[in-house]
């Protein structure tokens, strides 16, 4: 006996209706997390760490509570790569 029951068709059509939905949707989702996330939770551009190191002036922050390593040289966070570096000359440090 064969089987009556309609079977799926094994490709649908993509239709310009349905893209358009997508990126409507997409393009709203995304202005509402926009509008809705507080200024002090969005993550920083690169703008924002520049003028941060501008501010500051200095590249290079000292690190307080880490001690020198074994050849004498001073930690400090380096703010432009987000990373530790030791200094030999402290002076020299905040070029």
């Amino acid at each position: 006996m064969p089987d009556t029951a309609e079977q799926p068709k094994a490709s649908e059509k993509i239709n310009l209706a349905g893209i358009g939905n997508a990126a409507a949707g997409s393009i709203l989702a995304e202005k509402l997390i926009t509008i809705l996330t507080p200024e002090d939770k969005k993550p920083a551009t690169k703008g924002d760490i520049k003028k941060l190191i501008e501010t500051l002036g200095y590249r290079y922050l000292p690190i307080q509570n880490l001690a020198p390593n074994s050849r004498g040289e001073i930690p400090f966070y380096d703010v432009l790569n987000s990373s530790l570096v030791y200094l030999s000359n402290a002076g020299s440090a905040n070029q």
